[in-house]
């Protein structure tokens, strides 16, 4: 059984009111992409990006992410899936991206991978699923504020 995104449904997007000018300067016109071959935690986790207020761009495997990123040149950061479908894993994924798109950060997660059994790129960070989704835009923008 595959293991994913540890959330109920989208509630009701939050206002901009309490937030931090930090906070909001990190996900105001950053696009953040979610490649995920199950829809239901690619849906739950962009709609909480939206949530938010990241700009996000979807794919289903990692053949669409580079199609996509060869066409979107805002995008900042890849959450990835590492078990996919497709000519290439989510690990492939990241070192393509390491390659060609040096300045974008990676999120790996997986159900099935222990760290210490893959190398990351350098430009990796991996979470084991499940996980929750604040998780992944805390770090999403912990890593985004280590690139200013």
């Amino acid at each position: 059984m595959r293991q994913g995104l540890q959330a109920g449904l989208p509630g009701p997007a939050r206002s901009r009111t309490g937030w931090t000018t930090d906070r909001w300067s990190l996900a105001v016109g950053r696009c953040i992409m979610v490649v995920e071959d199950e829809p239901l935690v690619r849906m739950l986790l962009a709609d909480h990006l939206r949530e938010e207020q990241f700009e996000v761009a979807e794919a289903a495997d990692a053949d669409e992410a580079v199609r996509l990123l060869m066409e979107l040149p805002a995008v900042a950061a890849v959450i990835s899936d590492v078990r996919m479908p497709g000519s290439m894993n989510g690990l492939e994924l990241a070192e393509r991206i390491a390659s060609t798109w040096p300045l974008v950060k990676v999120i790996l997660t997986s159900g099935y991978l222990a760290t210490e059994d893959n190398r990351l790129p350098a430009t990796a960070t991996f979470v084991p699923k499940p996980y929750q989704a604040e998780q992944i835009s805390a770090l999403l923008r912990n890593r985004l504020a280590d690139s200013r």
